[in-house]
């Protein structure tokens, strides 16, 4: 009986619908080899088969975009934000009391201030950073503006540093707020660009700020501020390291929880002979037999950037001998043909999700890097 030749192909089709590592590992192998082999027909037909296992690999990933980070560390929750306020508009009467002179009081006597009036100007601590610098040769990163801005501790010096840029800060606002700051410019056609100042709350100056303090902002402009402002969008700008716990944490809990040895990598930490630190070095730092990388995309252009550094480590894990573990989650690994598809190729079928974190203990390498206190 003469098998068909075509029962391989209907083979390898089939095992890119299973979920199952066993498939992504051997679908890689499959792509891997006719890769080297280097015949044209076997290299498209694999690339196929590797893309159909990569769209079946997205089911098994997370809606890991629920989650908004919440770094406590620079943001208010928002009975605090509310009390800053309160305290800012009855210093102010409701915005009425705004020259330059009230507002670098205010902010000598009670910092945090700046954070309410910098959300009516809509500034960034970024862009008032280089407005003090240009403007009153005033040089305040944003992370020293943060800090006063969060109400903590500052010695003398900085406390003297802060009582001179508070009057070149109320400046920046009330300017800006006026609109002689940062007018856009007469060659800007303004029917495609609109100023800063054409908001809600200062399209009349801090008149228009008094009238909403006092008669309440209609829900439709909370709305409406939300879909050309983002959701959630500062906070997420402000907590992204805090994000990308969502795997870490979950990994060094799974570990910890079978008693696996392992480092975990501080944040920008360098390892000596490594050109990219892993996130976590199994069973130890000094002499590690498992490597494991783990990345948290919600868009796809993210995700091709951490594709590459996938591919990278991987082939530098390799190099030492160490076997890569990669764990990914979120919405921008749904792009397949060049972020998901070459993740399974490069981790030779070695990649897991929220979903399927616990298959790593299975790896034969990782029972084999020994148990004990992490």
């Amino acid at each position: 009986m003469r098998t068909d030749p075509r029962e391989p192909d209907r083979r390898l089709l089939a095992l890119a619908e299973r979920t199952d590592q066993a498939a992504f590992r051997e679908i890689s192998a499959f792509v891997l080899a006719a890769d080297e082999k280097g015949d044209v027909a076997q290299i498209e037909f694999a690339q196929k088969v590797l893309v159909h296992s990569a769209k079946t690999f997205t089911q098994l990933l997370s809606m890991t975009f629920q989650a908004v980070a919440w770094n406590k560390e620079v943001l208010y929750d928002e009975e605090t934000f509310q009390a800053n306020y309160e305290r800012v508009s009855k210093a102010t009467a409701r915005f009425t009391m705004v020259d330059e002179t009230h507002l670098a009081q205010l902010l000598v006597d009670y910092p945090p201030s700046l954070l309410v009036l910098r959300c009516i100007a809509a500034l960034s601590l970024d862009e008032i950073s280089l407005l003090l610098k240009e403007t009153g040769g005033i040089k305040l990163t944003k992370d020293q503006m943060r800090e006063f801005e969060l109400g903590r501790d500052i010695g003398r010096a900085d406390a003297a540093r802060w009582f001179e840029a508070s009057k070149f800060l109320a400046k920046t606002i009330t300017e800006s707020i006026s609109g002689s700051l940062l007018d856009l410019p007469n060659s800007v056609d303004k029917r495609l660009f609109k100023g800063r100042k054409d908001k809600a709350d200062t399209r009349e100056g801090w008149k228009s700020a008094t009238a909403l303090a006092e008669s309440g902002v209609p829900y439709w402009r909370l709305l409406y501020q939300r879909y050309v402002g983002g959701f959630f969008r500062q906070a997420m700008d402000a907590s992204s390291s805090v994000k990308g716990d969502i795997l870490e944490l979950a990994i060094a809990r799974l570990l910890e929880a079978h008693g696996v040895s392992f480092y975990r990598t501080k944040a920008r930490e360098k390892l000596p002979g490594w050109e990219q630190a892993p996130d976590f070095l199994l069973p130890s730092r000094e002499q590690p037999t498992v490597a494991i990388e783990a990345k948290l995309a919600e868009d796809g252009g993210t995700a091709r950037d951490k594709a590459a550094r996938i591919e990278r480590f991987c082939i530098e894990a390799r190099e030492k001998g160490v076997f890569p573990v990669v764990v990914i989650d979120g919405k921008g690994f749904y792009r397949i043909n060049d972020v998901t598809a070459p993740i399974v190729r490069n981790t030779r079928g070695e990649t897991y999700t929220l979903k399927t974190l616990e298959r790593i203990l299975a790896i034969p390498q990782l029972a084999k890097a020994g148990r004990g206190s992490s």
